[in-house]
C-alpha cells in the first residue's frame, strides 16, 4: 500500500491490548443455566444472553476463526458494554494514544483477512497474525494523528449513513415490486366467477405425480438430454435415453422440509430422483402454464405441510369456465399476461439489484479513499 506523506504502517500488536487470555468459552448448557440479559459473544456477534459478564467497556472484537474474512466483508465489530466473549473473537482493546476503535475497524473491513490466515476448510486469524497486522495511521509531529483519524471516521460514517438511506428505499422498492406480482395473482385466482377445480381432476386421466426411474447413479456429466431434478438444482446431469424423456411444457415440483420449489420447464428433459414431481395437466381441462401459475399462488398454503403431495393434489384451483367446459382461451390469456408481467417485473428487480451492488461499490471507492488519504 502507497501512504501518503506523514502516514506511517504500525503493527496492531503495537497498538492494541489484546484481551483473549481473559475470554471463556460456554457451551450450550453452561448458558442454558445462567439465562439473562447480557450478551455472550463470538466471531460474528451476539450467539446468545447469559446473568454475567467478563468486558465491560468499549471494545474491539475480531473474529478468530469461523468468521468473515475477505475485502469488504465484516470480519470486525465493536461492542459497548458488558458482554461475555468464547474463544472463536479476539477481544482488542486499541490503546487510546495511537488510534480509535472505529478506525481501525474500518481498516479491517477494507482489508483482505483471509491472506493473514491459517486452515483450509475453516479460516482461522490466529493472534500471532493478528499482532502482525499493518494499519496505516496519519501522523502529525511525530505523533499519530488522532484528530485526523476523527475525520475520515466521521467522513465515512456520514457517506456510509447517506448510502445505507439509499439501500433501505432500493431494498423497499424490490419488495414492492415483488408484492405486485403477489398481488396480480391473488386478484385473478380469487374470481369468484371462476368454478373450483382439484388438482388432481385437472391432471391427465387422474394421473398421480410421476415418479423419475433413473438413479443419481446413472447421471452423466455429459449427454442429449438434460437431467431435472430438485428445484434448486434445476439441470442436474444429463442422459440418452430417450424413452425417458418428456416433451416439455409442464410443471415440475419439488417438495422438502418446509420447502417447495416450482419450476415450468419449457424444453424436452428427463425426470431426475431426488424429490422431483410431474404433473400431467388433462389439455381440455388446464393451460399447462395457468396450472403453473395457480400453484405459484397457493404455494405459501402448501409449505405448511411439509412432504405432503396429498394437499396438492386436494388444492382446488379456479379455473374460468364458458359454455359450461373449461375456457382454456381464457386460461392461455391469463397466463401470457402473467408471462408479460413476470418478465418486465424481473428486469426492475435486475436493475434495481445492479443498483443495489453500485452502492456495494462506492462504499468500497470511499473506504478505498479514507486509507489513502483522500477522503479529508
Amino acid at each position: 500500500m502507497e501512504l501518503p506523506e506523514g502516514w506511517k504502517l504500525v503493527k496492531l500488536g503495537d497498538i492494541a491490548d489484546i484481551l483473549d487470555k481473559f475470554r471463556k468459552p460456554l457451551n450450550k448448557d453452561e448458558r442454558e443455566n445462567i439465562k439473562g440479559n447480557i450478551p455472550y459473544c463470538g466471531a460474528n456477534g451476539i450467539i446468545d444472553y447469559i446473568n454475567d459478564y467478563i468486558f465491560d467497556g468499549e471494545y474491539l472484537l475480531v473474529a478468530e476463526d469461523g468468521g468473515f474474512f475477505k475485502k469488504f466483508e465484516r470480519s470486525s465489530y465493536i461492542f459497548k458494554g458488558k458482554f461475555w466473549a468464547n474463544n472463536h473473537v479476539h477481544v482488542l482493546q486499541i490503546k487510546k494514544e495511537f488510534s480509535l476503535n472505529k478506525y481501525v475497524h474500518y481498516f479491517l473491513y477494507f482489508e483482505d483477512l483471509e491472506k493473514y490466515c491459517s486452515g483450509a476448510t475453516r479460516l482461522k486469524l490466529n493472534q500471532k497474525m493478528l499482532k502482525n497486522l499493518l494499519i496505516p495511521i496519519p501522523y502529525k509531529d511525530n505523533k499519530p494523528d488522532l484528530q485526523k483519524q476523527k475525520e475520515i471516521v466521521n467522513k465515512i460514517e456520514t457517506l456510509f449513513n447517506n448510502i445505507n438511506k439509499a439501500i433501505e428505499l432500493r431494498q423497499k422498492a424490490i419488495n414492492e415490486t415483488k408484492d405486485l406480482f403477489n398481488s396480480v395473482l391473488n386478484k385473478i385466482f380469487k374470481d369468484e366467477e371462476f368454478k373450483l377445480v382439484k388438482v388432481e381432476d385437472a391432471l391427465n386421466n387422474k394421473a398421480k405425480f410421476k415418479i423419475g426411474k433413473l438413479k443419481s447413479s446413472d447421471y452423466l456429466k455429459e449427454g442429449a438430454y438434460p437431467i431435472i431434478d430438485q428445484g434448486q438444482k434445476f439441470i442436474a446431469g444429463y442422459h440418452n435415453d430417450e424413452s425417458l424423456l418428456y416433451d416439455g411444457q409442464l410443471p415440475i415440483i419439488a417438495l422438502g422440509d418446509h420447502t417447495l420449489n416450482i419450476k415450468y420447464i419449457d424444453f424436452r428433459f428427463i425426470q431426475g430422483a431426488d424429490g422431483l414431481k410431474i404433473l400431467i395437466p388433462n389439455k381440455n381441462i388446464v393451460y399447462e402454464k395457468y396450472l403453473y401459475y395457480s400453484l405459484e399462488f397457493f404455494k405459501p398454503k402448501v409449505i405448511k405441510y411439509s412432504r405432503h403431495y396429498k394437499i396438492i393434489k386436494n388444492l382446488l384451483i379456479p379455473i374460468p369456465y364458458k359454455d359450461n367446459a373449461p375456457d382454456l382461451q381464457k386460461q392461455k390469456e391469463i397466463a401470457e399476461y402473467l408471462d408479460n408481467l413476470h418478465n418486465k417485473i424481473k428486469k426492475l428487480e435486475e436493475l434495481q439489484e445492479k443498483q443495489l451492488n453500485l452502492f456495494k461499490e462506492l462504499k468500497e471507492s470511499i473506504l478505498n479513499k479514507a486509507f489513502k488519504g483522500e477522503l479529508v
